[in-house]
């Protein structure tokens, strides 16, 4: 369900979105004195600003109606929005460091060749793999520095046990 409000929201913004940025890049550096120009200023653009606001609203819409959905979830709703932005907050430049990996790349051949009326289409084809991408991110695929430090403690812990463990085991052998 919050995927699919995600889904109406993005498809929206983006249309709006593109439109805007087509009309502002158009007017300060128009295709026709330089196609090359024209879509990396786009680009940079769309990934510098447009790009953190997709993935960031990402995470706020799809967080906070999967925790106010919850039937075992007993906060209020200003609880849930803040526990939604933090997390939002924390995710947000680890997922935009993988999201540069893919995007820059898809967008500049999307505003190359691909007409406006036609770009959201190019968009959400390469969404269908990146959406569940972002889903499994979401839902714990992704160490934050935060989770990651977290992990590392309790590796070590387990490590520190095991060994304790292994030591003994080795004083009761040798003791009889």
């Amino acid at each position: 369900m919050s995927g699919a409000v995600f889904g109406v929201f993005a498809t929206s913004y983006l249309h709006v979105w593109w439109n805007m940025l087509e009309r502002v890049c158009e007017r300060l550096i128009p295709a026709a004195s330089g196609k090359i120009s024209n879509t990396f200023f786009k680009v940079v653009i769309d990934q510098g600003v447009g790009a953190p606001f997709y993935v960031y609203t990402y995470y706020i819409i799809t967080n906070f109606l999967q925790m106010v959905g919850d039937p075992r979830f007993r906060g209020t709703t200003e609880e849930a929005f803040d526990t939604t932005k933090s997390k939002a907050d924390e995710m947000l430049w680890p997922t935009m460091m993988r999201h540069w990996k893919l995007w820059p790349a898809i967008h500049g051949f999307n505003f190359y060749y691909v007409p406006l009326h036609h770009r959201v289409l190019v968009q959400n084809l390469v969404l269908v793999g990146w959406s569940g991408y972002l889903s499994h991110l979401n839902n714990g695929g992704l160490l934050t520095p935060k989770k990651e430090v977290e992990v590392t403690v309790e590796i070590k812990r387990r490590q520190t046990v095991h060994e304790q463990a292994e030591i003994k085991r080795r004083q009761t052998a040798n003791a009889q």
